[in-house]
């Protein structure tokens, strides 16, 4: 499986919206999707950086959450 880019990265955070504000500003992504739960940020047009509300139970904030592959043969290879 040859894996051609991270399509998406999620980020549990005490506050989404702060911490959005933080990459808007940084990078100056532009903003996908903003509820109470989550930001998504528009990453050069292509990926997705969630700012998502950390759990209680997950242990709290400051961790990368998880990743989305890119990869022509994921289906093919039985991986998923």
């Amino acid at each position: 499986m040859k894996v051609s880019g991270i399509l998406e990265t999620a980020l549990s955070v005490a506050d989404p919206a702060a911490s959005a504000a933080f990459y808007k500003r940084l990078f100056g992504f532009d903003t996908l999707l903003d509820n109470d739960r989550l930001v998504a940020l528009n990453v050069a047009g292509r990926d997705v950086l969630l700012d998502e509300a950390a759990s209680p139970r997950e242990g709290g904030a400051g961790c990368a959450d998880h990743a989305g592959f890119e990869g022509r043969t994921l289906r093919r290879s039985g991986v998923w």
